[in-house]
């Protein structure tokens, strides 16, 4: 197998020197210099790090670089954590809310976030209207927002 080495010296106050080597593992005459933001510069650190594979290959740990495929479905996947992580917090906020407002509601509802418990909230927060609704006007509402009978004691 034919491969190259790459011998990177990461600069603390100048830049970043890099030493390629072929496939002998014999470094290139010419070091590659460039920049990060704390940067220094050591020609024979990268000469060095390249011939690694001379004096001790076992030391040497190949890396393998994803495909774009795999690298977007990595991205996707922590696109998706963060956003279930948001909406999980948001869920919370609203209850703690409705429990502050309204304290034992979230106990009235098998699932805080079911269809019937959030038509309830969206209706019936103002303690004014569910009392102006009474028990049949806020069931009615229930009722025809989720189709399904809803008993009394709800």
């Amino acid at each position: 197998m034919n491969s190259c080495m790459v011998g990177i010296d990461l600069g603390v106050t100048s830049e970043h020197v890099a030493c390629i080597s072929d496939g002998d593992g014999k470094p290139s005459k010419k070091t590659i210099g460039f920049s990060r933001r704390h940067c220094k510069s050591d020609n024979l650190d990268a000469t060095t790090l390249v011939r690694a594979s001379l004096i001790d290959a076992q030391s040497l740990q190949e890396i393998q670089l994803t495909d774009a495929t795999t690298f977007a479905l990595k991205r996707a996947s922590r696109q998706q954590d963060k956003f279930t992580w948001e909406c999980s917090r948001i869920k919370q906020r609203i209850l703690s809310f409705c429990a502050w407002v309204m304290p034992g509601v979230k106990e009235c509802f098998e699932d805080p976030f079911s269809q019937v418990a959030r038509t309830f909230y969206w209706h019936f927060t103002d303690p004014f209207k569910a009392k102006r609704a009474g028990i049949k006007g806020i069931g009615g509402r229930l009722e025809k927002a989720t189709k399904k009978k809803i008993e009394d004691s709800l």
